[in-house]
């Protein structure tokens, strides 16, 4: 883990221990929300029993969860559970506290407050787009802390129409979904394995793979303005990346000293085959156990008709695109 989200994953660790053995009643099902759910459980085994919604639109019928007016009925006891508040406390949400009787710090605790205390909204006036950060409620997850702690710009998405590249647009993939599945691949974190991330951007992956406990990560990125922010996120954070900027298809003998390739669906299927390509070169140079983790997997044919990969694991993930192949290297004879 980066010591740079020491103190992020205190403040919430602290409320969690506080809550073992009880139940839950996680208040607003949002980005803060549904985070706070997955670090609950991930980093500590507590499950969340019910959650609300606060806006109508993330209610779905046939779903779990709920609607405020949960504690008006006292559901299954509902008065004894522990509320997580995920959302900014307004005038609205403090009388319905006080008007339940709940105290803080006992029966409710405010994960806004002790996270960002009081400044929970962000302005930017930046025009240019890879300057940009992002503006408006801040979301409680680690990237946003960063952002907001170490002044790194991570979270603002950058569309094709900006980028001078092949690639579609840039989108920041985090912890939350990139730990299940390197739980996947059941490493043994040491000096051995190092983590290459092909079309890294601004380097939100490379800090995942730095806080999931890789001490060499790498990658490349071809678009100029996005490698600038990649290095300059790697500074501010203290974080020894190796950042090349280049076409993804040339790099070739920096690939030897990884052994983990991530692609988040970057590029083009005739660019992805020439990476693939440049893999197996590598491979030959230096024989080795390789894996290839593609989320979102298309041109996944390249990787199995080379006859040197074998499907070692697929699974979904918390993202729109869900889809997550892995690959592990067939070592020759």
């Amino acid at each position: 883990m980066i010591k740079q989200l020491d103190e992020f994953r205190r403040i919430l660790s602290t409320v969690m221990c506080k809550c073992i053995h009880k139940r839950i009643v996680l208040y607003g099902n949002g980005r803060s929300g549904q985070f706070i759910k997955w670090y609950a459980k991930y980093y500590h085994n507590i499950t969340v029993d019910y959650e609300i919604a606060l806006q109508e639109s993330l209610l779905v019928h046939d779903s779990p969860v709920l609607a405020p007016h949960l504690f008006d009925f006292n559901y299954r006891d509902v008065d004894q559970c522990v509320i997580w508040l995920t959302e900014p406390i307004d005038d609205k949400l403090e009388k319905r506290l006080k008007d339940l009787g709940l105290k803080k710090d006992i029966d409710y605790f405010d994960f806004y407050e002790r996270v960002y205390n009081g400044d929970y909204f962000s302005e930017e006036k930046e025009v240019d787009v890879f300057k940009k950060k992002k503006s408006g409620k801040r979301d409680i997850q680690f990237m946003e802390w960063l952002e907001w702690k170490f002044d790194c710009n991570l979270l603002t998405a950058i569309y094709g129409r900006d980028l001078n590249t092949k690639g579609n647009h840039y989108c920041i993939t985090t912890q939350r979904e990139i730990f299940p599945i390197l739980d996947l691949c059941h490493f043994d974190i040491g000096a051995n394995n190092a983590a290459f991330d092909y079309g890294c951007g601004k380097g939100g992956s490379i800090i995942s793979f730095f806080d999931y406990g890789f001490t060499k990560v790498g990658g490349v990125e071809y678009e100029k303005n996005l490698h600038a922010v990649a290095k300059d996120n790697m500074e501010k954070l203290g974080l020894p990346a190796e950042i090349i900027r280049a076409d993804a298809a040339e790099v070739t003998r920096e690939l030897d000293a990884y052994n983990v390739f991530y692609f988040y669906d970057p590029f083009s299927e005739d660019t992805f085959a020439k990476c693939i390509n440049n893999i197996i070169e590598s491979l030959e140079r230096k024989p080795r156990s390789v894996k290839l983790i593609l989320f979102i997997p298309y041109g996944f044919e390249h990787v199995e008709k080379s006859g040197r990969f074998v499907l070692k694991a697929q699974t979904l993930t918390c993202t729109w695109l869900k889809v997550v192949n892995i690959y592990e290297s067939i070592p020759v004879p």
